[in-house]
């Protein structure tokens, strides 16, 4: 039986009732969203990534798996197939601290102006994304996490492309 993180009690019921309806409206503000709009000026079909909604996708994202690793650390152990102890159960309630940090970083950032500041924010998170990307491969490769690690991969390309290719100046 797992315990409970500090101020989460029935973590099965915020599972099955909070945490769909976080992903619910990250999705709702995705498909709401157009995450990529076509360049006119140019000759040929090339993309242009909108930092804006990019943010607030990775912002909804951020915030989502926040919650999760504070309350449930559990979940994403379980997907992952990564046995729950409570030494790993710290490491994921500090990783909720630093996502939600994040979240709030790029939710106040979503509607500045191209910067030095937003390019910063957002090479970073492509450099953090990438990395996690790749130790997410080598520890499936390992045998150190089971196929649900490639869901988390796959979000992280994602995003780290996003960052990496949007006009940030």
């Amino acid at each position: 039986m797992h315990r409970s993180a500090p101020g989460c009690n029935n973590k099965m019921q915020l599972t099955k009732n909070f945490l769909p309806y976080i992903l619910e409206d990250t999705v709702r503000a995705c498909r709401g969203t157009v995450l990529f709009r076509k360049k006119t000026h140019h000759v040929g079909s090339s993309l242009k990534i909108r930092f804006n909604h990019l943010a607030s996708a990775a912002a909804g994202i951020c915030f989502a798996l926040a919650v999760t690793w504070l309350c449930m650390p559990q979940l994403l152990l379980a997907l992952w197939s990564v046995p729950f102890s409570d030494p790993v159960a710290l490491v994921g309630r500090r990783n909720g601290a630093l996502f939600a940090g994040v979240s709030v970083i790029l939710f106040q950032l979503r509607h500045a102006a191209p910067s030095a500041t937003r390019s910063a924010v957002a090479h970073g998170v492509a450099v953090a994304c990438s990395t996690l990307a790749l130790l997410g491969i080598a520890e499936c490769a390992l045998g150190h996490a089971g196929p649900g690690m490639l869901l988390a991969v796959a979000v992280e390309i994602m995003l780290a492309l996003g960052f990496a290719l949007t006009k940030t100046r």
